[in-house]
This record gives structure tokens, C-alpha cells and sequence, in this order.
């Protein structure tokens, strides 16, 4: 029966919830570097005399320092990310076998693959949403609306491709390039990957709760624990040898 293989997810989210708190300090503090930058620029351009080569290095060694941490810090943020990805994926899997477009191995592969990873990822989170939506007394399903995975995915995309091209105008000779530009681009990607964290949040903690409901809803004799960050329990429960499971409108059992 499924309530026996399902796994909670709510440990691996607490863990993703706070690696992206991280990321949206640590991103607050790198659009700042880049605002001072760019006025820095702004005031050299405009002739100011009281600029002085000082202010350019410390300005380098923070934009050095945070770079490091961003790097470091998205490694362990994708790490937990996807580790709570990959749990969804299998319990959506088992709230309905036949309705997903991709295999759960796609939950790590996506991410890594050329050009798939710009919409693979987003099928496995819209599939495992569908799947994991609530149901009625009577087992079917009731559809959320996918306004949140798409705003969330949507956001991603695009502060990666401004991070991109802001990262290659930077690496252009000086003759050719214009700093303000590639630094103007780089804040608004920052801006962009704040938002995309904030909602990436939103994500996981209404998905977790989805599911958390569902298994919720066939071991009615579980104890109960304490909510964590409002998402349900936190414990995994064994359902009785007698229980029930509901229905799903695509003849689950």
C-alpha cells in the first residue's frame, strides 16, 4: 500500500527553506556591492575628483569574497533542494502512478542535462503538484492552480540568463564594453534571483503541505507531532493493516 512507502518530505524542506534564507541574504548583500559599484562608476564618469583606487579595491575584494560564498552556497542550497525535489517526485508517484510525463531520476539529472534543464525541471514540479493535490471524502481530486511553479520557474529562468549575459559583457575588453551596462544587468539579476528564492519557498512549503495532507488523510490514527514552518508533520507514521485508502478520480486505490 502506499502510506507504507510514502516518506515526509518536511525534514528535507526545513533544510531547503534555510539554505535559500541564505541565498537571499547573501544575494541582498552582492546587489548592494554591485548599486555601490555602479555609483562608484557613475561618479567617475561624471568627473567627481574624490574617487580614489581605494575604493575600487574594496569594493573587488568584497565583490571577490561574496562571489566565493555564492558559489559555495548554491552548492549546498541545490543539494538540499533537490534532495527534497527527488522525495516529492517518489511520493507523488505514488498518489498517482500513471501521470507523470517524467521518470523521478529526472528530479537530479534535469538540473545537469544541456537545454532540458530550461523546462525539464518545471514539468517534474507541475506533474508532482497535479499529483499531490488535494482530494474530497470521495477521492477526487481537487486541481491548484499552478500560478506559483510557473511564477517560481519563470523567475528562475530569467535571472539566469541575465546573469549570463551580464557575466559575459563584464569578461569583454574595456575598449568595447560598457561596465554600467553588465553592471545594471547583474543587479537586476539579483534582484530577479531574490524574488525566484522567496517564491522557490512558497513552493516548497505549499507542496510539502499537500502532501503531508494527503498521507494525512488515509492513517487518520497517526499521532500527531508538532507543525513544522506550518507544513504538517514532521514524522513519518505506518498506517494500520486495516486502513483504507481513498479513491483518486484516476482509479487509484
Amino acid at each position: 500500500m502506499w502510506p507504507r512507502a510514502y516518506r515526509s518530505p518536511a525534514v528535507p524542506a526545513i533544510v531547503t527553506y534555510v539554505a535559500l534564507a541564505f541565498n537571499i541574504l547573501l544575494a541582498t548583500l552582492v546587489v548592494g556591492t554591485n548599486v555601490a559599484t555602479l555609483v562608484l562608476y557613475s561618479r567617475v564618469k561624471d568627473g567627481s575628483s574624490d574617487v580614489s583606487p581605494d575604493d575600487y579595491d574594496t569594493l573587488e575584494r568584497l565583490a571577490g569574497g561574496l562571489n566565493s560564498l555564492t558559489f559555495l552556497l548554491l552548492a549546498l542550497s541545490a543539494a538540499a533542494f533537490i534532495t527534497w525535489f527527488h522525495r516529492v517526485r517518489q511520493n507523488a508517484g505514488l498518489f498517482l502512478p500513471l501521470g507523470h510525463r517524467l521518470g523521478k531520476g529526472w528530479t537530479i539529472g534535469a538540473w545537469f542535462t544541456p537545454f532540458v534543464q530550461l523546462w525539464f525541471p518545471q514539468q517534474l514540479m507541475a506533474d508532482s503538484w497535479d499529483a499531490s493535490a488535494p482530494v474530497d471524502p470521495d477521492g477526487r481530486r481537487r486541481p491548484v492552480g499552478r500560478a506559483l511553479v510557473t511564477a517560481w520557474w519563470t523567475a528562475w529562468i530569467v535571472s539566469m540568463v541575465l546573469s549570463r549575459i551580464g557575466g559575459t559583457m563584464s569578461l569583454r575588453p574595456s575598449n568595447t564594453a560598457d561596465p554600467q551596462a553588465s553592471i545594471v544587468i547583474l543587479i537586476a539579476s539579483g534582484g530577479i534571483r531574490i524574488v525566484a528564492a522567496v517564491l522557490a519557498i512558497l513552493v516548497v512549503r505549499r507542496l510539502t503541505a499537500m502532501q503531508e495532507e494527503r498521507r494525512a488523510m488515509v492513517n487518520p490514527y497517526a499521532a500527531a507531532v508538532e507543525p513544522a514552518f506550518g507544513i504538517g508533520p514532521v514524522e513519518e507514521v505506518v498506517a494500520p493493516a486495516d486502513d483504507t485508502e481513498p479513491r483518486d478520480a484516476v482509479g487509484e486505490r
